[in-house]
């Protein structure tokens, strides 16, 4: 029977981390760890003095890396030998636990919202769409508004059609420097 755990890391070395279970327990033939997780989500960041901001990936719970291993069946409890080699990872802090330093399983309903946050935040999303009355709020642009006649979810782009000069011009800008009017 399979268990997902938390384990409590240094906070910005939760990757590093999770390879690291990985590599000591493929290098110690240890088969009871069957996942290590790191759920990340994107995000568009302005960064320094860029103009405009830069899709980064994000960990979406810092300090906190989830594994998943293989139980005894008839104690519940992971094995002594996967505990000290999760455990004695550098970097880890320890386990999610009980005050006798049990480690307490994650519930598999709170562990299937972990999963599918980690599967959503594949992409940022875009909620615009075509014929949509927006406002510029950031760039050469900014303060004008126009109606989006096409988006790109996957280069995050929205192309929309704002009059100036007189003639109305199509112009494409990153999805974070709009905003939909109300």
């Amino acid at each position: 029977m399979k268990k997902w755990y938390i384990v409590t890391t240094v906070h910005g070395k939760e990757s590093a981390v999770a390879e690291a279970i990985k590599l000591r327990a493929e290098n110690a033939g240890n088969t009871a760890i069957s996942d290590v997780l790191v759920p990340k989500e994107w995000r568009l960041e302005y960064r320094g003095k860029k103009p405009r901001p830069e899709r980064v990936q994000r960990v979406i719970y810092p300090g906190y890396v989830f594994v998943e291993v293989e139980v005894d069946p008839e104690k519940g409890v992971i094995d002594p030998e996967t505990w000290s080699l999760i455990r004695y990872t550098p970097g880890v802090r320890g386990f999610i636990s009980t005050p006798d330093h049990t480690p307490i399983p994650v519930q598999d309903n709170e562990m299937e919202k972990v999963l599918q946050k980690s599967r959503e935040q594949e992409a940022v999303k875009v909620d615009l769409q075509t014929g949509d009355e927006v406002e510029v709020r950031d760039g050469a642009l900014k303060g004008l508004t126009g109606v989006v006649v096409d988006v790109d979810h996957g280069k995050q782009k929205v192309f929309v059609k704002i009059s100036m000069f007189g003639r109305e011009v199509v112009s494409d800008l990153d999805a974070v420097q709009v905003r939909k009017k109300s």
